[in-house]
């Protein structure tokens, strides 16, 4: 793969075993589906990259870095696209958190926006639109 082959050339080899310690994660613990673990593993190498080229690291990462990443990623794709690597980044970040890799979680603060709305929403004040494709945070 490219951009795991460009991560190691980088010599961001942190980011890389943090990245394969959250695959197990999701693989064995949470018992979810080899594609699920597969697309996953593929963004968050692709946002590793997008950091390393900023010079920064999954734990010195802020909001903005986050939400650029997401707006160059998602530029001209669907809203549900958007959303689902919003639900990627926030996933692994919630288990930085909790492997105590950072004390916070940035992440949390992102925008997601509701396709049938189209309004934005952040976490604890979802859509009021019920079935949005909003997803669960």
């Amino acid at each position: 793969m490219k951009s795991c082959k460009l991560v190691r050339e980088s010599g961001a080899n942190l980011m890389e075993s943090i990245i394969e310690g959250y695959r197990e994660f999701q693989g064995i613990i949470r018992g979810y589906t080899p594609k699920v673990v597969v697309a996953t593993r593929r963004e968050l190498l692709k946002l590793a990259v997008y950091l390393y080229s900023l010079s920064l690291t999954f734990e010195t990462v802020t909001l903005v870095h986050l939400e650029n990443y997401c707006i160059e990623r998602t530029e001209s794709k669907s809203l549900g696209y958007r959303n689902l690597i919003i639900s990627f980044i926030r996933s692994f970040f919630t288990y930085l958190l909790q492997q105590e890799y950072r004390s916070d979680n940035p992440s949390i603060w992102i925008i997601g926006i509701c396709s049938k709305c189209r309004g934005t929403s952040r976490p604890k004040a979802p859509c009021t639109v019920q079935n949005s494709d909003y997803g669960q945070y």
